[in-house]
């Protein structure tokens, strides 16, 4: 069984945020060349016979009370020896560590409003204030992974479980650890979860997520469903028994949800497309012509008028106008991530071949290569004049910032022998 993953700073970039770093430190999306996708967990908190879980120890005291982290850039690194968290200005300036363990750190999401950092500090997941440094750990949240904020900050999902558990639930949690509880149940399957995909409503009222638990764990087919974010009226809203549906991305008005459709998929040939749905359930509308071997990973332009999506033909990144059905393609190249800029006129993405930094103006359709080495982690800073990635053009992965015309592009906080990686900003200044 094959499968091509994206990492979650692409979701913010993704989820969003969206991109690729290792499994082994945070949650990726995958298409896995089978008629189930799965969302794949890196079990890092497990141990290394896959039968229990490792000893957490204790998670560090807080930090001390810092300087606002407004304005930075959080990334991991290694360069302590252990992956932890570490801070710098876009200009290289002001590096500083978040903190001082000996545990795994990885997978920072800077919370909408600007005001908080999610991260896992190993098996535990932490809150971190930008502006005093305070930390407040999410007992109720242990072991989880594939974290996204609500888009009023103050709630957090994810997937959650380790180990020999059967189940792998998507739960939601209050960004001051209170009001745990699971939406929707998951199954482990040794390698993954059922769900695949999960995303809030603008209003932060409610989820859609995928699962392939309707039959049991191994059910025939994902199934597209949206839930209230405290556990009450579920709606199943794609539920086509024959196809999957999968990786579901609500628009920012709140008025449908895209997603993408997989069928045939054994023997590693898929054939998809991609779909929207009203949130009731009506309207299913498809938007993309057939896809042989699918598409994958739709990211609305702010606006909402477009969404981006990922293809392995004809094809690396298609684009469709919403009001009008028109699919364009962008590149012909394959795409590891991919982020709209802020104002939504253009896509930046990395690929590897051939390697490099490329944005996409989506008007006329002209592709730039910014950057002519392999990336990871792109991601647009608040304002969209620059993009942050991890390059390993120097040997080890270090932090780059360039301008969003190509200029300029400098290493921030680079530290030799040491891998730098999944980069996100901090609103502010």
């Amino acid at each position: 069984m094959s499968a091509v993953c994206f990492g979650s700073e692409s979701f913010s970039a993704t989820l969003g945020q969206a991109d690729s770093f290792a499994v082994v430190t945070a949650m990726g999306f995958c298409r896995v060349s089978s008629r189930l996708l799965f969302t794949f967990l890196g079990l890092t908190a497990c141990g290394s016979d896959g039968n229990g879980p490792v000893s957490p120890g204790e998670p560090s005291p807080p930090p001390p009370p810092a300087a606002s982290l407004a304005g930075h850039i959080v990334f991991t690194s290694t360069r302590s020896g252990t992956a932890q968290l570490y801070a710098v200005m876009p200009d290289g300036s002001g590096l500083v560590q978040l903190s001082q363990d000996t545990v795994e750190e990885s997978e920072p999401i800077v919370s909408p409003d600007g005001r908080l950092i999610a991260f896992r500090r190993q098996s535990h997941v932490i809150v971190r204030d930008v502006a005093g440094g305070g930390e407040t750990e999410l007992t109720g949240l242990l072991h989880g992974y594939g974290l996204r904020w609500s888009p009023d900050s103050e709630w957090l999902a994810a997937l959650w479980g380790c180990c020999g558990a059967r189940r792998f639930p998507l739960r939601v949690i209050r960004a001051d650890g209170s009001g745990a509880h699971d939406l929707a149940n998951g199954c482990n399957l040794g390698f993954g979860a059922t769900i695949s995909g999960y995303t809030w409503s603008p209003d932060a009222t409610r989820l859609a997520y995928s699962d392939a638990t309707m039959g049991g764990c191994l059910g025939a087919s994902l199934d597209l469903s949206t839930i209230g974010r405290d556990g009450a009226a579920g709606v199943p809203v794609a539920a086509d028994p024959s196809i999957g549906e999968s990786y579901p991305a609500w628009s920012p008005g709140g008025e449908w949800i895209a997603f993408n459709v997989f069928r045939n998929c054994l023997g590693g040939s898929c054939v998809g497309g991609l779909e929207m749905v009203r949130p009731d359930g009506t309207a299913r509308t498809p938007l993309s012509s057939v896809i042989p071997r699918g598409g994958y990973y739709p990211v609305w332009s702010p606006d909402g008028a477009r969404i981006a999506f990922g293809s392995d033909s004809p094809a690396g990144l298609q684009v469709v106008d919403v009001g009008s059905g028109e699919v364009r393609d962008l590149s012909p190249y394959q795409v590891g991530g991919f982020a709209w800029s802020p104002d939504g006129a253009r896509l930046a993405f990395g690929s590897d071949a051939p390697a490099g930094l490329y944005v996409v103006d989506v008007g006329s359709g002209e592709l730039r290569n910014l950057f002519p080495h392999g990336v990871t982690g792109v991601a647009w800073s608040p304002d969209g004049t620059q993009l942050a990635f991890a390059s390993g053009e120097s040997g080890a992965h270090d932090i780059y910032v360039i301008n969003g015309d190509g200029t300029n592009p400098i290493p921030v906080g680079a530290a030799a022998s040491a891998d730098d990686y999944g980069p996100v900003w901090v609103p502010g200044s």
